[in-house]
């Protein structure tokens, strides 16, 4: 929103951003090889996180190379691997994502067995890796996942996530382009911001650098990096 806020106190979203901004993220999605969100988000917006190129007419021409050019009918899109972290395994086995085509991961921390054993059920893989240090115990080690990701040689990572993991992604400088969608609306000081960062003074502050500006339909769209 144009506030800074990316979802309602009681985690209502839909829809922020109009039909064209969803549109470009759906070009966005296609373009990663990894999707990665928090099971919160699971949880609150039972989100599919597919690419659904059936939406990309309506993006805005001559945004880019794919602007405004219809995916063919006749051909089924590669779609990313979907990673949910998921410490606790709260994943339900019922969830949307867990019912599209491709391949979803579920990383925890502790797996329990008879959680694991049912998402398996359900079509996910489901990994442990170790916590992050200085962090609460049952979150998951984000270095540790980027390197599992290396691993299985994925390149180009999307986090489609809350603000308390995307805001963890960027206070580890594990980020290295922010694409932000900023609606004409005003969602008021108790809707959810965008990040948690615990950011107590302005010395303390981090710098961002414009790379590039465009209006989406009636949105707009911010892409920065880092300023140092």
């Amino acid at each position: 929103s144009a506030d800074g806020r990316s979802a309602m106190a009681s985690g209502e979203s839909k829809w922020i951003t109009g039909p064209a901004a969803r549109a470009d993220v759906q070009r966005l999605r296609a373009r990663v090889e990894a999707i990665v969100t928090g099971v919160e988000t699971v949880l609150a917006d039972d989100a599919a996180l597919t690419v659904r190129p059936e939406l990309w007419p309506q993006s805005v021409a001559g945004d880019d190379a794919l602007s405004g050019w219809a995916w063919p009918g006749d051909i089924t899109p590669l779609q990313p691997l979907r990673v949910i972290l998921d410490s606790r395994l709260r994943t339900p086995p019922a969830a949307s994502i867990l019912q599209q085509p491709g391949h979803t991961l579920v990383v925890c921390v502790k797996p329990d067995a008879a959680r694991e054993q049912a998402l398996r059920a359900a079509g996910a893989e489901v990994i442990a890796l170790p916590a992050g240090a200085g962090v609460a115990v049952d979150r998951v080690d984000l270095n540790a996942l980027l390197q599992e990701l290396a691993r299985r040689e994925v390149n180009e990572v999307l986090v489609e996530a809350g603000a308390a993991l995307a805001g963890a992604f960027v206070e580890q400088r594990l980020v290295d382009q922010w694409i932000c969608y900023m609606a004409p609306k005003l969602m008021g000081s108790a809707a959810r911001p965008v990040l948690a960062l615990d950011i107590p003074a302005m010395s303390s502050t981090r710098g961002l650098h414009l790379t590039d500006l465009r209006q989406i339909g009636q949105d707009i769209r911010m892409t920065y990096g880092w300023s140092d």
